[in-house]
């Protein structure tokens, strides 16, 4: 990385100039390596369903970027409920840690059927970015499940280069047994159980209007929306590359048939206990 973009990093000025300044500096020592610059980053913090901030906000940053850059807006949509569950239960799990005050709503569950009447509904963002410049929309489990090879295909297209497709921690999946890569904690940490079928019913109801409009608009349902997961079937898939050196998988919670590894005796709730927990228990390991 170059010296500007590590000076811009340490700026505490977090305007749209230093952001575009940040890439075009990357870009400028390595345009004639034959690579790609591409930023995968959340657009969550920008509430684009809030006309008065978020969605002007969110105008002017495309707006800007498209004056430097050749901008893709791109979404990865996975099933509405699954992907409810696993952010908000990691929130009730780490309470203490975002100030969540867990008296107000009791049980997990309760938590959960409140945050699903305030999640920003996928029509939002589609028909918000399909207004500010180009678009590419993606289903994650037609990525890692059903389409693979067509839709891995679509993704290489977008940014012209061949694509080597890791393991995914959501799909297929596995709830509180998703693989582990050591990198991506923020996303195997997050389901701490597996979601009873009554649960996934009961929340799907109330983002019933998120199925509908994808038909709509997409023609179909995607195969794997809108059912419950069978934890069974899919939790006795194998772990996944677990030679890759970031596959936190400890000898003890795994087994070898026929030549590949499989979950065997695992327990979660350690991941209940934080971060620092974590750690202590991955170099312990790792030695």
């Amino acid at each position: 990385m170059p010296d500007k973009a590590f000076d811009i990093l340490e700026d505490p000025n977090t305007c749209i100039e230093n952001y575009i300044n940040f890439y075009k500096s990357i870009w400028e020592k390595h345009a004639d390596e034959g690579k790609i610059l591409a930023d995968w980053s959340n657009s969550n913090i920008l509430p684009i369903n809030d006309k008065t901030v978020g969605l002007p906000l969110y105008k002017e940053f495309i707006q800007r970027l498209q004056e430097h850059f050749d901008v893709t807006q791109v979404g990865i949509f996975r099933d509405p409920v699954r992907r409810l569950f696993s952010q908000h239960v990691w929130h009730w799990d780490n309470a203490d840690l975002l100030r969540i005050d867990k008296s107000l709503h009791h049980t997990v569950e309760n938590y959960l059927e409140f945050y699903a009447k305030k999640v920003l509904p996928y029509s939002d963002i589609i028909d918000v970015t399909r207004k500010y410049g180009k678009t590419e929309f993606f289903v994650m489990e037609d990525i890692w499940e059903n389409d693979t090879k067509n839709q891995l295909s679509r993704l290489e297209n977008l940014i012209g280069k061949d694509i080597n497709l890791y393991d995914n921690a959501y799909s297929p999946d596995r709830g509180s047994k998703a693989i582990r890569y050591t990198l991506l904690i923020d996303q195997w940490n997050t389901d701490s159980f597996d979601m009873p079928d009554d649960l996934y019913y009961k929340l799907k109801k109330i983002l019933q209007y998120q199925y509908d409009y994808w038909p709509k608009v997409f023609g179909c349902l995607p195969e794997q929306w809108g059912t419950p997961i069978d934890y069974k079937k899919n939790q006795s898939l194998p772990i996944g590359r677990i030679e890759h050196e970031g596959n936190f998988v400890p000898e003890e919670n795994r087994e070898l048939i026929d030549g590949e590894y499989y979950w065997k005796d695992f327990d979660n709730t350690f991941l209940l206990d934080g971060m620092d927990d974590f750690f202590t228990k991955f170099e312990v390991v790792s030695k």
